[in-house]
């Protein structure tokens, strides 16, 4: 019974004795399996570091080389720019161009010169020397040099800026219209009124914008004494300004500033619609100014004029004034023509107005002086067929009369020899 008993536990023993075993076994297969995922997890940790810092790396490399590709633009667009004269913020911060034009102004106050900046060094104010300065390129060694011209005021060459407006004026008496010949579109004047330089719009877009603007001179600076018809306008004349006839011109309107200039032929009555305001009748005559109209509409007829408040790029800064020095005369009725040339043009109406009808359109011009050389031309001539005429006439009796008295002469002289013949006989 005993024995059976430990050959049964025996049997157990030795049953869990192989479990045990195979547990062991299947123990060390999964320690070597789980060894080798260690190893292979180990290996993986360390590609993924290997691998994140590479991509670390990979995106430093990226923002460098971005920061490059960037500066290489800026120095691209700083090196164009240059090579057109023109300042950008990638050749110098706005901190270093104040920086150096402190230094700049420094300097001008310890020489004591008339000579100043042009801007303000305020943060606002700085900008404007991007647009003013000229640069220039140049190359050494090792580095590219750029060199920054900044204009300078001078007290003594501040001119004012005028733009002429010439308008056609219709005369009563010519019955036709006074045009204007060529001129220059602006004139910059000294305060003093002693020299003066013409300027067309192609000049004024070679200035800097700015307040004041800064324009580089390219063209003459005149004295007084030298005649120009944009300087006699400006001084209220019309002396040395060519004026042309024209047959017939629309009513016409220019818009100066806040205000309407205006040249008609008669009287015309406009609808005025302002804001806020109440409408009202504006009536005109001849030429003139119908002032303060910047946001008002004015109806005529058959046009409508719209106000406006911008101004434009080459005027620079806001008109806050109109010079009109013939003005005054203008809407008193003056035409621009003097007695003389009326009475010139009207020493014989009916040619005058054919030499207008001649014209090939009816905005063909013609110059006065022209116009007055031809009519002359013309009465000259017709003066010197009538006097032809006389002449003929008279020259004509003369003829007549001599051949009488030389006839007459013959008969006489036939006749004295006859009756101083002495008596004869007749058989």
């Amino acid at each position: 019974m005993q024995l059976t008993i430990l050959k049964d536990e025996e049997d157990k023993i030795s049953n869990h004795t192989q479990i045990l075993r195979q547990l062991i076994l299947e123990l060390n297969r999964t320690q070597v399996t789980v060894t080798n995922d260690l190893s292979d997890l180990r290996s993986s940790v360390r590609t993924q570091q290997f691998l994140n810092q590479w991509n670390s790396l990979r995106a430093e490399a990226f923002m460098e080389l971005q920061e490059a590709t960037a500066n290489l633009q800026r120095f691209h667009y700083a090196v164009e720019a240059a090579g057109h004269g023109q300042l950008t913020t990638d050749i110098i911060t706005p901190r270093d161009l104040s920086t150096l034009l402190r230094q700049v102004q420094q300097e001008l106050r310890l020489t004591g010169t008339n000579l100043s900046l042009p801007f303000d060094l305020s943060n606002e104010e700085i900008y404007w020397y991007y647009q003013a300065a000229a640069v220039k390129i140049g190359i050494s060694q090792e580095d590219l040099l750029y060199a920054i011209t900044i204009p300078l005021l001078d007290s003594n060459t501040i001119f004012d800026l005028y733009r002429l407006h010439t308008l056609p004026v219709h005369d009563s008496q010519l019955n036709a219209w006074m045009g204007w010949g060529k001129h220059h579109e602006y004139i910059a004047v000294d305060p003093t009124m002693s020299s003066y330089i013409l300027l067309e719009d192609n000049d004024l877009r070679q200035c800097a914008d700015g307040l004041p603007a800064i324009c580089t001179i390219t063209q003459p600076l005149y004295t007084s004494s030298r005649p120009a018809c944009e300087f006699s306008l400006l001084k209220g004349s019309m002396n040395h300004c060519e004026r042309t006839l024209v047959r017939q011109c629309e009513p016409t309107f220019v818009f100066v500033g806040s205000h309407w200039a205006y040249s008609i032929k008669g009287k015309l009555n406009l609808t005025a619609h302002c804001p806020g305001k109440s409408e009202n009748v504006v009536t005109i005559a001849h030429c003139g100014l119908i002032q303060d109209q910047a946001n008002c509409t004015l109806v005529g007829p058959d046009f409508v004029l719209v106000g406006q408040t911008t101004v434009q790029t080459t005027d620079f800064r806001a008109v806050t004034d109109v010079f009109t020095p013939l003005g005054p005369a203008l809407q008193a009725g003056l035409s621009p023509i003097t007695e003389l040339e009326r009475q010139q043009l009207m020493l014989d109406p009916t040619k005058f107005d054919e030499m207008l009808t001649r014209l090939p359109s009816l905005a063909s011009s013609v110059a006065v002086k022209q116009a007055i050389a031809q009519l002359n031309a013309s009465y000259e001539d017709a003066m010197m067929r009538h006097h032809h005429w006389k002449v003929f006439h008279w020259t004509t009796g003369t003829v007549c009369a001599v051949v009488a008295v030389v006839l007459v002469t013959l008969l006489l002289c036939r006749m004295v020899p006859w009756y101083q013949r002495p008596p004869t006989l007749v058989l």
